[in-house]
């Protein structure tokens, strides 16, 4: 967050995109050298499920554009609507095509995971909320209490230190003790509150009165909800499927940041002041307290899936309830 600020009052905020690159190439060049070859791929004889790999990125990336683009185009123009039938036709495809692929990308023990699909529905509304109350809280910062790109990054500090301790000992010690659905439910709650609390902020706000409280029960949310969602997909499936359950909440966490952010933009534009924020917020809200009782319901209560966190299985009812 303070590196975005520098390089936002600085350079220019197309640098923060462009210092991404150097860092990509570095994992990329690190994943080649230090990762090892798992020697299955090597005896593998399924073949690369191509088309259902152009139709699910073709139809992600169509509805994330859709998303992003509607407020500026206006959602019920000709231009939005053509995107998002685009993109129902490209996933529809996909869908199609993994119904009757040898090899599929998703196969339909994934789908059928009830642990897995929870968790997947957790880490849409736990990004979906987190990364547009990141979003909105910026703007607020700087467009309603007036502070600079910098003084925007080191007010969300705050937010980085709880989530960076809460995600430590979450990983470390809650887990077994508390479990993902706990978790979840309960991170997500506070997220909620910490939204509430943005919801009251008025236009000449003080850091420490009326930002500092929600920033940093924003962080303790964030590191409770997001490793316990991370968890819970990898908890609901058998070591030879990690790899895809990994991808899977990766990939959710993703669109529901993107729809999330497209929806508090949608409303943000549609109002003036700090109101529009208010109403934005409130939305936020909507999307927190819905994760929370999708964890509560989605996620069984009992499970006989073994996980696959570690090198030894520990059964996913004891990481699930």
């Amino acid at each position: 967050m303070i590196a975005s600020g520098l390089l936002t009052d600085g350079a220019g905020w197309r640098w923060v995109f462009f210092i991404n690159v150097p860092i990509g190439v570095l994992l990329i060049a690190m994943a080649a050298v230090f990762l090892a070859v798992d020697p299955r791929n090597r005896r593998r004889s399924e073949r690369f499920d191509a088309a259902g790999a152009v139709t699910v990125t073709a139809g992600l990336l169509l509805l994330v554009y859709a998303l992003s683009r509607g407020a500026d185009l206006g959602w019920g123009s000709g231009s939005t609507l053509g995107l998002f039938a685009a993109s129902v036709v490209m996933l529809s495809a996909f869908v199609r095509i993994e119904a009757r692929s040898r090899s599929p990308l998703i196969p339909g023990s994934a789908v059928r995971n009830r642990t897995l699909v929870a968790a997947n529905l957790s880490a849409f509304f736990t990004f979906g909320a987190f990364f547009s109350f990141i979003f909105l809280g910026s703007l607020l910062m700087q467009q309603v209490l007036g502070y600079s790109p910098t003084q925007t990054g080191v007010a969300w500090l705050a937010t980085s230190a709880t989530s960076f301790i809460a995600a430590a000992i979450t990983g470390a010690k809650l887990v077994a003790v508390v479990g993902v659905r706990r978790l979840l439910v309960v991170g997500q709650s506070l997220l909620a509150i910490s939204v509430l609390l943005l919801t009251q902020v008025p236009a000449g706000g003080h850091y420490a009165t009326d930002l500092l409280p929600a920033l940093l029960l924003a962080g303790v949310a964030g590191g409770l909800a997001a490793p316990a969602a991370q968890i819970g997909a990898l908890s609901g499936v058998t070591h030879s499927m990690t790899g895809l359950a990994s991808g899977l909440v990766e990939t959710m966490r993703e669109i529901g940041g993107s729809v999330g952010v497209a929806a508090v933009s949608t409303v943000l534009v549609s109002q003036a002041g700090v109101n529009a924020f208010h109403a934005a917020f409130w939305v936020i809200f909507a999307v927190a307290a819905l994760g929370a009782l999708t964890a509560a319901i989605a996620f069984p209560r009992r499970t006989a899936t073994p996980a696959a966190t570690g090198t030894t299985e520990t059964p996913a009812a004891e990481l699930v309830h």
